[in-house]
């Protein structure tokens, strides 16, 4: 097992990296968050206090019981952390992988596969309450927020929905009382990108405030697409925010917010990585072409097109891969005082986005498989909440929440088909091409109750117990259309007609299920400055369904292939967090281990040529976490973050494969063992109310394999990267100019996706060529920048 292998290969630098953390933790002691920035508290020789919401009230970081990294929106902007992807890379908790379709978040080395649309993340997005469990629903609100807060392990009460692995909570800065804004401009050098955004916030009247904000940015191409002649993918977003708070009596208080984004994408990512250089498509349809360049670098993966391989051209021509995304979300909380010191909150969410995209399937060059999709979301939510006073010997927190999904996906896949198969399929040799049409269509309903009870015992220990109750049902519907023919009669979404269809099957399946998660937790004050506590508690995630029900062979699927089952996560965690110093110092401890019955995994499956959602029996995730912070002087901060991870299939059978396929002892994908990060913070005034401020961070991100069959051919090696930032500008930070460059010593080769190709692997075609494909992510990028504030 692959397990054995790797640990076998790095053993000599895992007891390097393991010194040279618990230095990390022992001489760094670590931020709040990752990159958490204090530079605006160093003058007071204390660190700022943080305050979150992780369990419905507000409280600082060091006063709750739950493993949580905060980062202030100030830090992301000043960073230029403009996605989920960036934000990952500098938080040592998570990893966020991308695949094809969709960014893949992993909190404690647990997360949800990318080839399935329909499928919910393990580690969701909250923003503002609302619940964002699709990647789709956050690609681009990273801008104008207060914090981000990432809570780790599963979570049962206040996060219960589908959080097996944690949750990302995101909140958009508030409107104020004074006037206020900002504008912000930066320009990337190294692939001609760009970010710009305003905000401006005030009083409206004597009971009304209204905050607008906008940004737009560019990710600038970086890798070479040498069949078409230019560099992608070109990443272009804009997205505008307003917000309204409305003192609508002395104690009913109305929140609201809209949001839209665009998000563009043109040209692929995706790359083959060949088992030989002098390899050549044998698996395509003779007279597909022959792949010229096929190595894992900064060029794509390029082809010299054969004769035959033409008229398909009218549907894949190369360079045509595109992902166009709109995103409409809405916030409205009323929250109410109530006379007996309680207060009573209602929450109404909407989300929707359309998705179009297609993707050259084939990763080569040629023009031989496309995927095209179009996709249309709907969700709407309502929760209400009633919560106790404080400082009570016992408080509590009652909730319902009800939520509606409709998620219309329609897909296409066009393909060649290899010559061995053509007999096997029904394809004329002379025509060896299919498509596929597939109208899918799920419903989701969902309602639960929470609640959660703190009993304190004395001013320095209590007792605190909930649980969530959660009700889901599902309806899918899906109709697949099957053509065969010459390549340029093939079909597209747009010009599809269902009478030309050779075969067409109807799937109509329905999956109703309950839950009930609770937790306990156990907190102990040892001094003002200590908090200890132990926690256990149960994480659920519905079961669903496939989005792709298609397979090249064994065509009509199954449809009980097309259904997994709910998983369930089981946490036990002992946490420590600490304030010495005088404040000036803070360091939090936690351990834990997660035993998951059925945990969900997807696979790449040969025969259906697709992805596959099965349950695994038996897995487990330990380890173990610090974070802390130091502010050395009124000039200086230092700090740091260290994980270590031990995530295995304890019992893993994968009954698809013939014969079936033991994955038991295997290693979860995108868990590295190690992860961790360093920096440090200074700031320095100078003559005429002026300062020079600089930060330096080391990132590191362990060995970690990208596929679950744990082949040694998708191990994305460890790597380690630096980013730096300097600026000059006001003390009193108004205005300042900057160069923020990072991963600086330009590290062009980290592997951010690995899997098995669908028409050449050898898994699929026994004595094939071992071909994989690869997503690799941009080297260096240098921000020159400004930013203004009033």
């Amino acid at each position: 097992m692959l397990n054995n292998r790797i640990c076998s290969e790095q053993n000599n630098w895992e007891v390097l990296m393991a010194r040279s953390k618990m230095k990390l933790v022992l001489l760094a002691s670590v931020g709040a968050m990752a990159f958490a920035d204090v530079s605006t508290a160093v003058h007071a020789f204390t660190i700022d206090e943080i305050v979150v919401t992780s369990r419905a009230r507000e409280e600082t970081v060091q006063d709750v019981s739950i493993a949580i990294d905060v980062t202030p929106g100030e830090v992301l902007m000043e960073q230029n952390i403009i996605d989920v992807k960036a934000f990952g890379d500098r938080t040592p908790s998570m990893v966020v992988s991308e695949s094809p379709f969709q960014p893949i978040v992993n909190i404690r080395g647990l997360g949800s596969g990318g080839g399935n649309r329909l499928y919910e993340q393990s580690a969701p997005f909250f923003v503002d309450g609302l619940f964002a469990g699709r990647a789709q629903q956050f690609l681009t609100p990273f801008f104008d927020l207060s914090r981000v807060e990432v809570i780790k392990g599963p979570q049962a009460v206040f996060f219960g929905k589908n959080a097996t692995a944690g949750a990302v909570s995101m909140h958009a800065a508030r409107p104020t009382e004074e006037l206020e804004g900002l504008a912000h401009a930066a320009y990337e050098i190294e692939n001609d990108g760009y970010v710009a955004e305003g905000m401006i916030s005030g009083a409206l009247s004597n009971t009304l405030r209204g905050r607008l904000a906008a940004r737009t940015s560019r990710q600038g191409p970086y890798l070479n697409d040498l069949t078409a002649g230019n560099k992608v993918p070109d990443i272009k977003d804009y997205a505008v925010r307003g917000s309204l708070e409305w003192d609508a009596t002395d104690s009913l208080e109305v929140y609201l917010k809209l949001e839209y984004s665009e998000r563009d994408m043109d040209g692929r990512k995706e790359q083959l990585i060949c088992g030989n250089p002098a390899f050549t498509m044998l698996e395509f349809p003779p007279g597909s072409g022959t792949v010229v360049e096929c190595v894992e670098d900064t060029n794509l993966t390029s082809g010299s097109i054969g004769p035959f391989a033409g008229p398909f051209a009218i549907t894949d021509a190369p360079g045509t891969d595109k992902q166009d995304n709109e995103n409409l979300n809405a916030v409205l909380k009323a929250e109410w005082s109530l006379d007996n010191g309680h207060i009573l909150e209602f929450t109404t969410t909407y989300s929707g986005y359309d998705t179009e995209d297609k993707v050259s399937a084939d990763f080569s060059g040629l023009p031989v498989t496309t995927s095209q999709n179009a996709e249309d979301f709907n969700q709407w939510t309502q929760e209400i909440r009633l919560l106790s006073p404080t400082d009570q010997t016992l408080e509590y927190v009652f909730g319902a929440f009800v939520m509606h999904q409709d998620h219309k996906n329609d897909n296409n896949v066009s393909q060649g088909v290899p010559a061995a198969l053509t007999g096997l399929l029904g394809v004329p040799p002379a025509a060896p091409f299919l498509g596929d049409a597939m109208f899918i269509e799920q419903e989701a309903f969902a309602w639960s109750l929470f609640g959660q009870l703190t009993y304190n015992i004395t001013e320095d220990f209590r007792l605190i117990a909930g649980g969530r109750f959660t009700r889901d049902e599902k309806d899918y519907n899906a109709d697949v259309y099957r053509i065969v023919g010459l390549p340029g009669g093939l079909l597209t979404m747009d010009t599809f007609d269902p009478m030309t269809a050779a075969t067409m099957v109807n799937y109509d399946l329905e999956r109703n299920e309950s839950n009930f998660a609770p937790s306990a937790t156990i907190e102990w004050n040892a001094s003002d400055d200590i908090l200890a506590y132990a926690t256990f508690a149960i994480g659920s995630k519905a079961g669903g369904f496939e989005h792709f029900p298609r397979a090249l062979v064994g065509f009509p699927v199954p449809a009980a292939n097309l259904e997994f089952e709910d998983e369930k996560a089981t946490n036990y965690e002992i946490g420590l967090k600490t304030t010495f110093l005088d404040g000036a110092a803070r360091l939090n401890l936690a351990a834990f281990w997660t035993d998951y019955e059925d945990l969900q995994i997807q696979l790449f499956d040969g025969p259906a040529v697709g992805f596959q959602t099965l349950n695994a029996e038996e897995s487990r995730i330990r380890g173990l976490e610090a974070d802390g912070v130091f502010v050395v002087n009124e000039f200086l901060s230092i700090g740091g973050a260290v994980t270590y991870l031990d995530a295995e299939h304890i019992s893993f059978t994968n009954t698809l494969v013939a014969p079936t396929e033991d994955l038991s002892g295997d290693t979860f994908v995108d868990a590295p063992k190690w992860s961790g990060n360093l920096y440090a913070s200074a700031s320095m005034p100078i003559s005429n109310g002026h300062a020079l401020r600089a930060r330096v961070q080391m990132n590191y991100k362990g060995d970690r394999i990208q596929t679950e069959r744990n082949d040694p051919a998708d191990l994305a090696e460890s790597y380690t990267t630096f980013d730096a930032r300097v600026s000059f500008g006001a003390d009193d930070g108004t205005w300042e100019f900057y160069v923020n460059a990072l991963n600086v010593f330009d590290k062009d080769d980290i592997k951010v996706y690995g899997n098995e190709h669908a028409l050449t692997s050898a898994t699929n075609f026994p004595g094939g060529p071992n071909a994989r494909f690869a997503i690799v992510a941009p080297g260096r990028t240098v921000f020159l920048g400004g930013l203004y504030r009033f």
